[in-house]
């Protein structure tokens, strides 16, 4: 899979955008592991960008749509993932595309902002969020989605020159890692939302929130046996995962 779609010539930069953030217990992230312990949590999105394309992977969440879903969960302000973007020189008509990772909540709530972009989600995704009788679906807000007219795509896809995406079912039926050739190597936003801990030095630690552990541990070594490094969805800080590879 990696040879044969790192196989092209465009390097790209990944820039974390924070919408916003706030305290939560690391065992909410590492499952089985760091109980009672808080960590700073990163709520937001993945700039993708090359002097010719421009890509947005997941949309982040504001404080007020978190507080409206959790109303006991402390945020921090921040803004719109808009206003980050145009410090940024990038206006949301000029994102040719939102990789959406998964449809939870906290990854899908500003995607209205960009109306004219490509909107990319995996089938099996799509079709599980579309239910409502899963222990899973208070994690889907379907008025953030329902109205959206998505690009669909079936397992491990190239979205572009540079950039694909690989199915890593586990955290939910159709979590997308989006896989990016920069000059320094192959990095990829996750998709499965976990922080920093659960590269550690003592192994991987799949996520606390999952659909399947085994999927999920399955997800795991096939992300960390295909890139370089990892950016943990909900840390926004980029891991050297090299050391994992077998």
């Amino acid at each position: 899979m990696k040879s044969k779609i790192d196989s092209g010539e465009s390097f790209y930069e990944i820039y974390p955008i924070c919408t916003t953030k706030g305290p939560r217990p690391a065992s909410s992230y590492t499952y089985l592991n760091n109980y009672y312990r808080d960590i700073e949590t990163f709520y937001g999105a993945f700039l993708i960008k090359n002097e010719k394309r421009t890509f947005l992977v997941d949309t982040g969440i504001t404080d007020r749509h978190y507080r409206d879903i959790c109303p006991d969960r402390q945020c921090t302000s921040e803004h719109l993932i808009t206003k980050s973007l145009s410090v940024m020189g990038v206006v949301p008509k000029k994102i040719d595309a939102v990789i959406l990772t998964h449809l939870h909540f906290d990854h899908t709530a500003q995607l209205n902002l960009f109306p004219e972009s490509r909107k990319i989600v995996q089938r099996s995704e799509y079709d599980f969020a579309m239910r409502d009788d899963d222990y899973l679906s208070f994690f889907y807000r379907k008025e953030y989605f329902e109205e959206i007219e998505f690009d669909i795509v079936s397992g491990d896809s190239v979205i572009e020159d540079g950039i694909w995406v690989l199915h890593l079912p586990g955290h939910t039926p159709g979590t997308q890692a989006v896989c990016v050739r920069t000059e320094e190597g192959i990095s990829a936003i996750s998709g499965f939302c976990v922080v920093t801990d659960n590269f550690s030095n003592e192994g991987l630690i799949i996520p606390s929130i999952h659909s399947s552990v085994s999927d999920a541990w399955e997800g795991m070594k096939k992300l960390v046996d295909t890139v370089d490094y990892v950016y943990p969805n909900h840390s926004g800080k980029k891991v050297d995962v090299r050391g994992y590879k077998k």
